[in-house]
């Protein structure tokens, strides 16, 4: 019988997580002499013994994960089978196994995991379908900043705008993809399975949490080309200057698209040198 909380602790966790067959995993279990058995451990009742009582939570463990990967990361599993969604999660734990309380971190290698699966079908498209789950679950996570509003941006003298630095909210990824991936998640819900192309197709999206509520925005290559500079912390009329001779964007573009992301909140505050 183990002698520690902290020991049986030990134990318990290795047999849940083990990826072998029960068998295999009791003896990794027990290679250091702390666990006998479960007889040692649990009482048997009426209906199940020591083993089977200890193999429900094994057998949960997997199923947990699955759910956990699956709210995050619900595109991936509609696009593949249930049998492959299966088998990725088992591979992927079986590497990356949870190692916090929190479920929020198991989903972090995910994408780099999925990147490298051997034998999945549109592995391009999937892996940056992951690219853009994982781009929102990290803006859902994100902390709540305090946000630019349309009043308090007029406030500020134009002939400071040239020199203006504007600062994103945490909680906003700006993301490129060479699929459309973005086009296809809205679909998953669609009772019809009427998803749209996943022949390549470079596409462009920006993702904020603003009052509590997620959205994402497609973006032209000019609208991110502009948003990209401005939250690597480019001065507006720098930014500005690197698309105004494209053919593709007209006069009042730039002041119409500002307005808009500011309305959004995307910005947290502008800095004005």
């Amino acid at each position: 019988m183990p002698d520690t909380l902290e020991r049986l602790q030990q134990f318990v966790q290795r047999y849940i997580v083990d990826p072998g067959d029960e068998d295999e995993a009791m003896r990794n279990a027990s290679t250091e002499g702390n666990f006998d058995g479960a007889a040692a451990l649990i009482i048997p009742n009426d209906r199940l013994g020591p083993r089977e009582r200890l193999d429900i939570y094994r057998d949960q463990y997997l199923a947990r994960m699955e759910e956990a990967l699956e709210n995050d990361f619900p595109g991936v599993c509609h696009f593949v089978s249930h049998h492959t969604w299966h088998a990725l999660v088992k591979g992927y734990v079986t590497v990356w196994p949870s190692c916090s309380y929190n479920l929020n971190h198991l989903s972090e290698h995910f994408v780099e995991y999925l990147s490298q699966a051997p034998g999945l079908h549109r592995l391009g498209f999937l892996t940056e379908l992951a690219r853009l789950e994982w781009a929102l679950c990290e803006v859902f996570e994100e902390a709540v900043d305090p946000v630019l509003t349309p009043a308090e941006a007029a406030k500020i003298p134009p002939e400071a705008w040239a020199t203006a630095r504007l600062i994103p909210v945490s909680a906003l990824r700006l993301v490129a993809f060479q699929y459309p991936v973005s086009e296809w998640l809205a679909t998953i819900d669609d009772p019809d399975h009427n998803h749209p192309p996943t022949k390549r197709r470079s596409t462009w999206v920006v993702a904020v949490r603003h009052n509590f509520r997620m959205a994402r925005y497609p973006l032209t290559r000019a609208r991110y080309d502009l948003l990209k500079a401005l939250v690597e912390g480019v001065p507006l009329a720098d930014a500005m200057i690197r698309i105004s001779r494209r053919k593709e964007v007209r006069e009042g573009d730039v002041f119409a698209w500002f307005q808009e992301w500011v309305a959004a909140g995307m910005f947290s505050r502008v800095e004005v040198a």
